[in-house]
């Protein structure tokens, strides 16, 4: 599952110096493809979106361990998401 080693490792592999939250689900995605997939299942049973409340946790995981990470929020920002529609995330900054 998400945790804040793998979450460093990905926030290293972001080249820009900011990024958002859909940024970092898609080097997840990437770097850790297995947990990815078991945190999208933890939300199999949930009425209102799988990604959405898998995507959700990833954005309050991110939010709680800023610290930790050595990132800030900065703006909400939309971009693309994971089901290629445009979507309001956050943005963050690396400390």
């Amino acid at each position: 599952m998400l945790n804040v080693e793998n979450a460093k490792q990905c926030i290293g592999h972001l080249d820009q110096s900011s990024f958002d939250t859909h940024d970092f689900i898609e080097q997840f995605k990437i770097d850790f493809e297995r947990e990815y997939v078991d945190l999208l299942y933890a939300y199999i049973t949930v009425s209102n979106g799988i990604y959405r409340a898998a995507h959700a946790h990833i954005g309050r995981f991110l939010s709680e361990n800023q610290n930790q990470l050595n990132i800030r929020s900065t703006d909400r920002v939309i971009s693309p998401n994971t089901k290629r529609g445009m979507s309001e995330n956050q943005e963050w900054e690396k400390c």
